[in-house]
């Protein structure tokens, strides 16, 4: 797994780098990794790695490897779309949401089905939650994103994240808590339970963060 720290769609370009199809990692890409990485978020060259030694590719698809890219939607519509084309760029197929969802919200057997036919998982995570599947399985109300990238680990996939920077002057709109000022002509009932609701995303989101980067420690340890 990779974590790095971004600021912009822009910044996702660097897939171009971080995706290659042939073995390693140039080194022109590794200073630019060095100089943007924080010291839990040093990359960790593990997907080239992995195309590089799998005979999955060939047996799996006979197109190009599938490469699923996970994120809320609404607020990160330019970095999906940055990661799909720096995805294409490298040689890969992008999976994402506004390619086989036209009727709208997909069901979550649909996600982790499409997680499935995927070599590997590209999940960009900024400040907001994202939706929580109403469902027996998901008894934590965990987000989609969360429940993507856990059957991704469950199914020996990797798994690269992108978790913009803490200190980036993000916009207030694009927070998890405006949903709150969007809600403020709601009913008093209504809102309590959006307020309760929020501060519940607002936690598991760290946790899922959290999670996130407890995985690539775990993974560096490994490429060691």
């Amino acid at each position: 797994m990779l974590s790095r720290r971004y600021t912009s769609a822009g910044d996702l370009r660097l897939l171009t780098m971080i995706l290659p199809m042939d073995a390693g990692i140039s080194p022109g890409a590794r200073a630019v990794y060095a100089r943007d990485y924080s010291a839990d978020s040093m990359a960790v060259p593990l997907l080239p790695k992995f195309f590089a030694s799998s005979a999955r590719i060939g047996c799996a698809m006979a197109g190009r490897p599938i490469v699923f890219i996970s994120s809320t939607l609404e607020d990160l519509k330019e970095h999906r779309e940055q990661a799909g084309k720096a995805a294409e760029a490298s040689g890969f197929a992008p999976s994402r949401m506004e390619y086989w969802s036209a009727s709208g919200r997909p069901s979550l057997p649909e996600c982790l089905k499409k997680v499935d036919e995927a070599e590997a998982v590209v999940v960009i995570v900024a400040h907001r939650y994202g939706w929580a599947p109403d469902d027996p399985s998901n008894p934590d109300a965990k987000s989609i994103t969360w429940l993507e990238c856990e059957h991704a680990w469950q199914s020996g996939k990797p798994v690269f994240a992108f978790l913009v920077d803490p200190k980036y002057n993000w916009p207030k709109e694009l927070y998890e808590n405006y949903r709150l000022v969007e809600g403020d002509d709601l009913p008093e009932r209504k809102f309590n339970l959006l307020r309760k609701e929020v501060k519940r995303n607002e936690k598991k989101l760290q946790q899922f963060k959290q999670q996130l980067n407890r995985n690539l420690r775990r993974a560096r340890r490994k490429s060691a």
